[in-house]
């Protein structure tokens, strides 16, 4: 008798889960934010014996396609350019919240002093004389849904992207040549 009354009400929590989530989905439609980098700019890079100091600007571009939920950007993100796998600088981005049906531009300072071998400073200097530099561009969010009168837990959102710029000179808006792109939000 026991072990029917456990399966019965192991099915009705399981039939009310279902009938829970099925609402969920109908009613609030959840999609993921979508992310793109837009712009790299560069506002300093110098590069004297081996010693390169950098302070760049990238644009994220943050599209909330949700009709009833909105995303709250929490603290601690971080945002880092690397080159040939030697990060170059780094930064966080800013605390918010993202309307419903909204698309958001993410200005980002990214600023950096690192000692290069010299390996990885005769690359840059060629790669910058043939006017195609690659970079990554790594991305961590820590973001949560909010719906009407409550938030979710904190969801990780990591983006890398590859591109190709062709110049990192002072004050100059780079043009990105060639970007690869890859996001994941972990739930």
């Amino acid at each position: 008798m026991v072990p029917t009354l456990c399966m019965l009400l192991l099915l009705l929590f399981f039939i009310i889960y279902s009938v829970s989530m099925a609402f969920f989905i109908l009613y609030y439609k959840p999609q993921n934010p979508n992310y793109d980098v837009k712009e790299f700019a560069v506002k300093s890079f110098n590069l004297n014996d081996n010693t390169l100091e950098t302070d760049f600007k990238v644009s994220v571009e943050a599209d909330n396609p949700n009709d009833k939920i909105s995303i709250l950007y929490e603290k601690g993100s971080m945002f880092d350019v690397s080159y040939q796998g030697t990060r170059i600088c780094s930064g966080s981005g800013p605390e918010f919240q993202q309307p419903t049906k909204n698309v958001t531009m993410l200005n980002i300072s990214l600023e950096g002093k690192n000692d290069l071998n010299s390996n990885v400073k005769d690359s840059f200097t060629e790669d910058q004389k043939n006017g195609k530099i690659p970079l990554d561009i790594h991305i961590y969010v820590p973001i949560k849904f909010a719906l009407e009168n409550s938030k979710s837990k904190i969801i990780d959102v990591m983006m890398k992207c590859y591109i190709e710029v062709d110049s990192l000179k002072r004050d100059k808006k780079s043009k990105i040549l060639n970007k690869i792109c890859y996001y994941k939000v972990n739930f």
